[in-house]
């Protein structure tokens, strides 16, 4: 199931271009079939902008801990300034994690290290 960011972040793309009594009538349609999600979504649609400045992506390939959390905020946050961090779980990357901020991607994942060894061997022989 999308989460409320997901949505959003949909839903800008879909509104993108169009005029106010499209962006409302979309806006209506949220709140008919999703009432309970409707104030949530509506409200990250509203700061998808700021939120696309300052957000950023951590894939990792299990759930962290709140620790693991803490610790990967309080990096992010100092490397980064100010800024919303998504965590997302990938069970494809194996293991390590993947840090996504607008155009930059860090990827210290096992899928990608695995990925460069292939490649060095193909490279070789």
């Amino acid at each position: 199931m999308a989460k409320d960011w997901d949505i959003a972040k949909i839903l800008s793309k879909i509104v993108e271009g169009e005029d106010a009594e499209t962006i409302n009538r979309i806006a209506s349609k949220i709140t008919k079939n999703y009432p309970e999600k409707a104030p949530l979504i509506l409200r990250a649609l509203k700061e998808i902008d700021v939120f696309d400045e300052n957000h950023v992506l951590l894939i990792s390939a299990r759930e962290l801990s709140s620790s693991e959390r803490e610790e990967a905020e309080k990096y992010l946050k100092k490397s980064f300034g100010d800024i919303f961090i998504e965590f997302k779980v990938d069970l494809e990357i194996i293991g390590g994690v993947i840090i996504q901020k607008g155009d930059i991607i860090i990827d210290n994942s096992i899928k990608s290290r695995i990925g460069q060894i292939v490649e060095s061997i193909n490279v070789k022989y």
